[in-house]
């Protein structure tokens, strides 16, 4: 069944009324849903609700709210992926769709001293990338995407939780399988990747002087989109 994240204040009662003109399009023009058929919106606060659609105007649609349930496939972990930008912008996109998929809470794109990107033109683009991964995968809650970060300033205020940074040049006998031992999976944990090239030296020794975990991933070198999405994948499923 289709599933959409909609505004609040679409919602009322015991009915909905879908306003944006892009949403409006897909449902009658691409998906064709017709009248009767039920259809689950999403408000981003943990609900959905089953619907049918009553009628179509020509600049709105009305549904009938048949069920309203909370959703629960949010997972418990508390994860966020810092990743420093890449230099080809699909590959932070990359990150956003399976990070979504998997169940990580927020996205922080980070600037080292080694990234060659530094802004993001179209945070829209991104935006709709998360929203359509979560509507796919079956979340209550849309992952956060956060203003980029520079990862020199990010240590003088150090973000709330456990935070763990990847470093290829690390002992592979200091793994994500150890840390895992020490961290708790219950708390918020914070996912520090590099971009291409890694980080340099010193980027890890501050961070380490501010009680940041290092590990390693092991004898391969992952590139930066899969380093995140490895390492999420690992503290979900461990």
């Amino acid at each position: 069944m289709q599933r959409f994240f909609i505004e609040k204040n679409w919602i009322e009662e015991r009915k909905i009324f879908i306003t944006d003109k892009n949403l409006i399009h897909q449902l009658r023009n691409v998906l064709r849903i017709k009248d009767n058929e039920k259809i689950i919106f999403l408000d981003n606060n943990g609900f959905e609700y089953l619907c049918k659609i009553i009628k179509y105007e020509k600049n709105s649609v009305e549904a009938e709210i048949v069920e309203k349930k909370e959703n629960s496939n949010e997972i418990s972990n508390e994860i966020y992926i810092y990743q420093a930008l890449p230099k080809q912008l699909s590959r932070f996109e990359f990150v956003l769709q399976k990070g979504t998929e998997l169940g990580v809470r927020g996205f922080v794109p980070l600037v080292t001293q080694r990234c060659e990107r530094r802004e993001i033109k179209n945070r829209d683009r991104l935006k709709i990338i998360i929203k359509e991964a979560a509507e796919q995968c079956g979340r209550g809650i849309l992952p956060e995407l956060f203003d980029i970060v520079d990862f020199q300033k990010l240590l003088l205020n150090k973000p709330l939780g456990q935070n763990i940074i990847a470093y290829e040049g690390e002992n592979i006998e200091n793994s994500l399988s150890n840390l895992i031992k020490i961290l708790n999976l219950n708390e918020r944990i914070n996912i520090f990747i590099g971009p291409e090239g890694g980080f340099e030296f010193s980027e890890i020794e501050k961070a380490v002087k501010s009680d940041f975990f290092r590990f390693s991933l092991g004898s391969l070198i992952l590139r930066t989109e899969t380093a995140g999405i490895a390492i999420a994948s690992r503290l979900i499923f461990h």
